[in-house]
């Protein structure tokens, strides 16, 4: 038996347990997050507080809850919005998956890169190269908290849109603030791109992403079967089913575990990625199969998210200088609808019903952690099978399971989900 017990430098707490026995080796991830119950929170509340309190789930990803949480009642209410509040939602949700990123590859996995035990020994051999980076990351923050409101749980974005829009003066500024950084974020992937890492491959797995080109944003999902199917019908295709040991559920499709995020949504719509991040992975070899490749897959993505919202920013000043944007009228009704999105760590559900009052009558969320928890025991599984009749000293070896679970870029908070327990007196 293998045995990591509070797995550093991770979102959360969690052990992974590996048995090694007769019947094969066999591994458990078992995150500990003590469970919220945000879904059952929501339930008869009224429609417009929903966004609010789901946002609480995560802070790293506060906005994509809150984002797609808001898009799901508007889905219930026939509500459209105008392109102006679907680009600023796009430029938003880019960057905090660009922001995460830089936080994931800098917090944990730059220490390895430069045989560091924690960030506070990077910090004393390279503080410029740190420097650099949380430079990085503050001007990319810049962005989400002018169209959000703040960074952690945004406080601007509302149903319909936004409290108040950018000025066409602040995305000028933000848009030269960004271009500011290119060059060092640039010289950032590269090194990326050169990081090296055991050999391992998962067979018999599935990854999944929005289909929509690189958009964060959209409402059918895509399977790496080629299998694709609108959002609303993601209970006839994804299966959520209780693990004993753990206080996220599993997530399986077609009897196949899979994985979302950076390294599903590069396997799957590479050809989307803006030119600059091509540029990066040509030397690559794609579809990423080492699941140790998100740490790559995040980096190049990286680079994408900045272009891209560069790009989008020019839209949205062009489409302000023509007029500003209404935010449009709310009419309650009952129904019931999904949204999803592609939070930093990949597909994220939200499902919610409404009764003729507007209060939510049933409630239920999929983050990609708790799609990603079964692989990561798959991949365990599979590394220990691959690395441990070679002769590789233990600690080594846990030291592998370690990087792999970091590699996955787990939010565990996220993960947490509500289990009805059933007391029966026999």
């Amino acid at each position: 038996m293998i045995e990591l017990h509070n797995i550093s430098r991770i979102v959360g707490h969690a052990d992974l347990e590996v048995d090694i026995g007769k019947e094969g080796v066999k591994a458990k991830f078992k995150i500990l997050n003590d469970p919220r119950f945000i879904e059952a929170i929501v339930v008869g509340k009224k429609f417009h507080e929903v966004p609010r309190i789901v946002s609480r789930i995560c802070g790293p990803c506060g906005l994509s809850h809150a984002l797609t949480s808001a898009m799901t009642i508007e889905n219930i209410l026939g509500i459209e919005v105008s392109q102006v509040v679907k680009l600023l939602r796009e430029i938003a949700i880019l960057g905090e998956v660009a922001e995460n990123h830089l936080l994931h590859l800098s917090l944990v996995a730059l220490p390895d890169y430069f045989s560091c035990k924690d960030i506070f020994e990077l910090a004393k051999t390279k503080p410029k190269l740190l420097k650099q980076v949380l430079s990085l990351r503050s001007n990319i923050s810049k962005v989400v908290e002018a169209i959000a409101g703040r960074l952690i749980h945004p406080n601007a974005s509302i149903i319909g849109g936004f409290t108040r829009l950018p000025s066409k003066e602040k995305l000028e500024k933000l848009r030269d603030i960004l271009n500011e950084s290119l060059t060092p974020l640039a010289d950032l992937v590269d090194m990326f791109m050169t990081y090296s890492f055991p050999e391992l491959e998962v067979t018999n797995d599935l990854c999944v992403c929005i289909l929509e080109d690189y958009s964060f944003i959209g409402d059918k999902v895509i399977l790496s079967n080629g299998k694709c199917f609108p959002a609303s019908s993601y209970q006839q295709v994804l299966l959520e089913e209780v693990a004993p040991y753990t206080t996220s559920k599993h997530v399986t499709a077609e009897g196949l575990p899979i994985y979302a995020g950076a390294r599903a949504r590069i396997n799957l719509r590479a050809d989307s990625l803006s030119e600059q991040a091509k540029h990066h992975i040509k030397m690559r070899d794609v579809p990423f199969k080492n699941p140790f490749d998100n740490v790559r897959a995040q980096a190049v993505e990286l680079i994408h998210c900045v272009y891209d919202m560069l790009t989008k920013i020019e839209d949205v000043i062009y489409l302000l200088s023509l007029g500003g944007s209404r935010r449009p009228s709310i009419k309650i009704t009952e129904g019931e609808g999904v949204g999803v999105s592609e939070a930093p760590r990949g597909l994220l559900i939200h499902h919610y019903k409404l009764n003729r009052e507007g209060v939510a009558t049933y409630a239920n969320i999929i983050t990609p952690t708790a799609i990603n928890s079964r692989h990561i025991e798959v991949a365990a599984s599979e590394l220990v099978r691959t690395y441990f009749y070679e002769d590789l000293p233990l600690t080594e070896l846990e030291c592998y399971l370690e990087k792999l679970v970091q590699a996955y870029d787990p939010c565990l908070g996220c993960a947490t989900h509500s289990i009805r327990v059933s007391i029966k007196e026999v």
